[in-house]
């Protein structure tokens, strides 16, 4: 982009400006996924700052100036817009390194759990509901009539309390509210595949590093997501699909760790992000199991 920004630039006297891009062929790809990693890279710059225009491929979302946006919005509307998933996952974060026992308390929480509260920022009663198959976990929201998929960040706008928020009783309502949110997950499950394939015996590194993912089955301290991506590379390595040379490198990568999180990340960050994908070249998720809803909390509509 620098490249093409000198001679691509306003003042131009060409009133056309052809761009070529070369990428190394597919079978040096396999090896060193280069196009991939520009494209991922490309791509968090246009969810970032917002681009019209595509560098290297159709299948790039372009989207509006979202910093602009921001930089013109007021501050406090600039401040809803700024949270992350970041944000949250840092409170998990501290709550584990520094409150085992709580930590531990919110993982044993029984499937289904739910909750009332009142709330000034919906115009209708509500049900928000985290529900998930396997590693396939979404965030829905119903009122009684309709229901609908929010983001992460969304749900954690509304499911968030401080210890002085009153727990109300959940009303009756709830339920059909709930039967909303499991139909629209159902929905959303005809578009995704089970993939199961035969296990076969390992040895040497395969087997060293299959026996430690095992062991980090004791590990209370892994976050959900954390856990799942275990399970994947489990999977991986269990179904045969982790060449040689990368069990070498990871055993190189983690010879010196002893911290389980920082074994996980090492061994995450060396697989190559294509062995987490499936044949199509779209994110492979894992549908096994049943569908279980997590936690659901019921919103009343309070008096403003």
């Amino acid at each position: 982009m620098q490249r093409v920004g000198r001679i691509n630039r306003v003042g131009t006297e060409h009133d056309r400006i052809f761009v070529f891009n070369f990428f190394p062929t597919a079978q040096a790809n396999v090896h060193l996924p280069l196009e991939q990693n520009i494209l991922i890279k490309i791509q968090a710059f246009h969810d970032t700052l917002g681009e019209d225009f595509k560098y290297l491929s159709d299948s790039e979302e372009v989207s509006s100036h979202n910093i602009y946006k921001r930089l013109t919005d007021s501050l406090e509307e600039e401040e809803s817009q700024g949270k992350s998933e970041l944000e949250y996952l840092n409170i998990i974060r501290c709550i584990r390194d520094n409150d085992e026992e709580l930590y531990n308390k919110i993982k044993r929480l029984p499937k289904k759990a739910k909750v009332a509260k009142e709330t000034l920022e919906l115009k209708k009663d509500s049900t928000i509901s985290f529900i998930r198959k396997g590693g396939l976990r979404k965030f829905f929201i119903a009122d009684g009539q309709d229901s609908k998929e929010i983001t992460f960040i969304e749900a954690m706008e509304q499911l968030k309390a401080d210890k002085n928020t009153e727990r109300v009783d959940v009303p009756k309502e709830y339920y059909n509210h709930l039967k909303l949110n499991k139909m629209q997950f159902e929905y959303i499950l005809t578009e995704e595949n089970i993939i199961d394939t035969e296990k076969t015996i390992k040895s040497g590194n395969d087997a060293r590093i299959l026996k430690l993912l095992k062991s980090f089955s004791n590990i209370k301290t892994f976050t959900d997501l954390e856990e799942i991506t275990i399970k994947e590379m489990r999977r991986l390595w269990e179904d045969g699909n982790i060449p040689a040379s990368i069990s070498k490198d990871v055993i190189k990568a983690i010879k010196d760790l002893d911290d389980p999180h920082k074994i996980y990340y090492a061994i995450k960050e060396t697989i190559p992000d294509k062995y987490f994908q499936g044949r199509n070249g779209n994110k492979k998720i894992d549908l096994s199991g049943d569908i279980e809803v997590v936690l659901s909390e019921f919103l009343i509509k309070g008096d403003k």
